[in-house]
């Protein structure tokens, strides 16, 4: 189902954003590639853990032929030691709170520390850690993997700025969670929680 031009200037009304026409057409080429991702997300073997006051996070297994998450989904590194045949079809990623994201591949962990700035602002170092044989090999490579992220990061952030927009609209009302958004729910009924009993 593809997102139509009217749809979204439905949402920009909504969310008070004057778009040009051509922010309008890159919108919806990017609600469009969502959506597409979104959809083959779904056919992918995802388990979350039971979420804490400590942390919250999952696993989401590689689609066949896919053996890391790089822009091509080949791994150019050996797998980390100590990996069960399941742990190197998969990536497992983990909030811990309060400022920190674990995600662990077969081949490498990347972690991002988010510190807030302002109520508005929030500076996210992210940083790789390969095994340190790997990075001893005269052929080491770590740019599939960070060329990945970076833009995965980049569209991310994007998504949270204009949320954010949104958020900050006077006519803004939280609406339902998605079925995928448990661990959303899950962190807001923690904080709740942890809110009410302090």
């Amino acid at each position: 189902m593809a997102i139509s031009k009217d749809e979204v200037l439905h949402v920009a009304r909504l969310a008070r954003l004057a778009l040009t026409d051509d922010e309008v057409e890159r919108l919806g080429a990017q609600l469009n590639a969502i959506l597409e991702a979104v959809g083959k997300v779904s056919e992918l073997d995802l388990e979350n853990v039971e979420p804490t006051a400590c942390y919250c996070g999952g696993a989401m297994g590689f689609r066949d032929g896919v053996e890391t998450m790089s822009m091509d989904g080949k791994r150019r590194r050996a797998c980390l030691p100590g990996l069960t045949a399941g742990d190197r079809q998969r990536v497992v990623y983990f909030a811990i709170y309060p400022n920190f994201l674990l995600s662990l591949h077969p081949d490498y962990m990347m972690t991002h520390t988010l510190w807030p700035r302002a109520h508005d602002r929030t500076e996210i170092v992210c940083e790789f850690h390969f095994h340190p044989d790997e990075m001893a090999k005269p052929d080491f490579q770590a740019d599939d993997a960070i060329e990945f992220w970076d833009l995965t990061n980049r569209e991310d952030w994007w998504i949270a700025e204009q949320s954010q927009a949104g958020i900050n609209s006077r006519v803004y009302q939280p609406g339902p969670y998605s079925e995928r958004e448990s661990l959303l729910w899950s962190f807001d009924e923690i904080v709740k929680r942890e809110a009410q009993n302090s």
